[in-house]
């Protein structure tokens, strides 16, 4: 007997917040306000156990660390090492880059499948703007130590209107010149900007237009359960679209979140994340948990920086 739901959705992709600690204050993750730093429930070991639980129950696809910074996380080389060493399943990171090369430094190359740099200026003035730190040599060391030692990248780009729109184009022509797929992603209804996004927001459709007047992209095909749309020119460089607000994708989205507290979000608008289940084979758990995915994107007041952005 499995869960049902109504789009035949299925949790095949975990997100795994490890900290709501992060080193960068983007404005439109947290606008103004002060996040404090809470410690996670598990202990490493736990954590991978709750883990691989989740990933021999549901036959994942994915599972991603994230955060807040996830490389923040103390003891993030030995859970990534732990799970890498008991499941198949690919693991997947996402990070400011900051202290990313320190991480890599250590583990071997191609423990992450996929690494996704969030970088939202190539110019130092707009980054701090954005950011409020003035790390972007350190995040692009990083990016160039990665690659040079094999390791595969996409960068995750938000656009905010009055903030970084003129780096649309700048960004696309540095992510060409290395060959990495960029995606723009737009700004969402969430956290400290619930309710009050339109005087940010900055649609897929004008990023793509304007790209467009400079490279030749052509539309590739959706995979199901992808958030992004992709486009690629004749040097099969990619780009791609995560629309949230514009276009949603939720009717095959296949994310689970689980949190630092252990609760378990079955939808990124999900304002309370439901107990870990004591028995996780338990089907009546897991119908409740599916039927908190909406059809449309509504965004909520919960920061993304809490339940795995």
């Amino acid at each position: 007997m499995s869960y049902s739901d109504p789009f035949n959705r299925k949790f095949k992709t975990l997100r795994v917040s490890l900290t709501t600690h992060c080193n960068l204050h983007c404005y439109y993750c947290v606008g103004n306000t002060n996040i404090i730093s809470q410690k996670n429930k598990y202990d490493w070991k736990s954590l991978a156990e709750k883990i691989l639980q989740l990933d021999e129950f549901l036959k994942l696809k994915k599972i991603r660390f994230t955060g807040g910074e996830p490389t923040l996380y103390p003891n993030l080389n030995e859970l990534v090492t732990y799970i890498k060493k008991h499941t198949d399943t690919p693991l997947y990171l996402t990070t400011n880059g900051v202290l990313l090369k320190n991480v890599l430094i250590k583990l071997p190359t191609g423990t992450f499948k996929e690494i996704n740099l969030s970088l939202d200026a190539i110019c130092p003035e707009i980054f701090y703007k954005i950011t409020r730190s003035y790390a972007l040599d350190t995040i692009l060391e990083a990016f160039d130590f990665g690659k040079l030692n094999g390791e595969t990248f996409k960068i995750n780009t938000v656009i905010l209107r009055n903030f970084n729109e003129n780096q649309i184009l700048p960004l696309a022509q540095w992510a060409k010149s290395n060959n990495v797929t960029i995606r723009y992603i737009e700004f969402m209804n969430m956290g400290a900007h619930y309710n009050n996004k339109n005087s940010l927001f900055y649609p897929n459709t004008q990023v793509l237009a304007e790209l467009q007047n400079v490279f030749q992209l052509y539309p590739l095909p959706k995979k199901i359960g992808d958030t992004a749309v992709y486009y690629q020119d004749h040097d099969n460089w990619k780009v791609g679209f995560i629309s949230n607000q514009s276009q949603p994708f939720c009717s095959d989205c296949d994310r689970l979140r689980i949190d630092i507290h252990g609760k378990l979000y079955g939808c990124i608008t999900q304002k309370e994340g439901m107990d870990f289940p004591e028995n996780i084979h338990d089907i009546d758990f897991w119908n409740k948990l599916i039927k908190n995915k909406n059809s449309v994107f509504k965004g909520s007041p919960v920061p993304m920086i809490f339940i795995g952005g």
